[in-house]
């Protein structure tokens, strides 16, 4: 019976650290996401100068769907 206990208390130890792992995989990409969008806004406050207004938005729009891809293909794994 003490077995029993003991590799009941092993599982939930077990559980709970999977859960953890899983936890602070999240937040580690949290945080590599973040930090790959701060590189992208000093980009984007870096003096350039745009010939024409529309090549900047759509640069900054195809940034915004590059980073929202990248986000998408993180979580899936």
């Amino acid at each position: 019976m003490s077995d029993e206990h003991s590799n009941d208390d092993i599982h939930a130890n077990l559980n709970l650290l999977v859960s953890e792992f899983k936890s602070m995989k999240e937040e580690i990409r949290g945080s590599a996401f973040g930090a790959q969008e701060e590189v992208k806004r000093f980009k984007r406050e870096k003096d350039v100068t745009w010939r024409f207004k529309g090549n900047r938005v759509q640069l900054q729009f195809n940034e915004d769907i590059a980073g929202s891809l990248k986000q998408i293909d993180w979580l899936k794994s």
